[in-house]
Formats: structure tokens, C-alpha cells, sequence
């Protein structure tokens, strides 16, 4: 008996899912003021589109601290600080620090 049984081929979405939430710490809260909106998800959604856009101009598709205070309309300091927190929480990538955050990192 033979059964020629084909591999289900389920589609992954590629959708990001971000959730925003402010947390304190060390430093105090970052202030962001593009997420003090009404309507959260199409914010973030506007800043997620930015930084991937920003991030297509470089080769590694990474952005610096730059981009990141021009994107969330920070200061450079909070920017870097933000850089800072990614690389503890990913600790994936040694060169984020001296050349930017992948914004397709997980």
C-alpha cells in the first residue's frame, strides 16, 4: 500500500507585531513623544515603516543612533541609550554598538 501523502506547506506571516510600553529603569523613562497618540498601533506602525526605510539606505540594513534620534524625535543620549539596551536584550550581534541595530532582529 502505497500513499503518496504531500507536506503541508503553511505560509508564515511576516507581519511584526510591536508592542510599546514604557518601563522604568536606571535611567528614567525615555521620552518619546510620537507615542503619546491616541492610536498607538498606526504610530508605531509610521515609526516601523521609517526605520525600515532608513535602514534600506545602508547595506547591513542596520540604523545608528542618528536615525533612531531622528526617527523617534529624541535626543542623540537616548538614542544611544536605546542602542545600548538593545544590544543586552539581543546579544546576538558584538557590532551593534559600532555599527547600528538590524531593525529585522527579532
Amino acid at each position: 500500500m502505497t500513499d503518496n501523502t504531500e507536506p503541508s506547506t503553511t505560509s508564515t506571516s511576516s507581519t511584526t507585531y510591536v508592542h510599546p510600553r514604557r518601563e522604568p529603569f536606571k535611567h528614567g523613562l525615555i521620552p518619546i513623544p510620537k507615542l503619546i497618540f491616541t492610536d498607538d498601533t498606526q504610530t508605531v506602525a509610521s515609526l516601523k515603516e521609517k526605520l525600515v526605510h532608513r535602514s534600506t539606505q545602508s547595506p547591513t540594513h542596520q540604523v545608528d543612533s542618528i536615525v533612531v534620534s531622528e526617527t523617534l524625535q529624541i535626543s542623540p543620549d537616548h538614542a544611544q541609550l536605546i542602542i545600548d539596551t538593545l544590544t543586552v536584550v539581543i546579544k546576538s550581534d558584538p557590532e551593534i554598538e559600532s555599527v547600528g541595530v538590524d531593525v529585522f532582529d527579532d
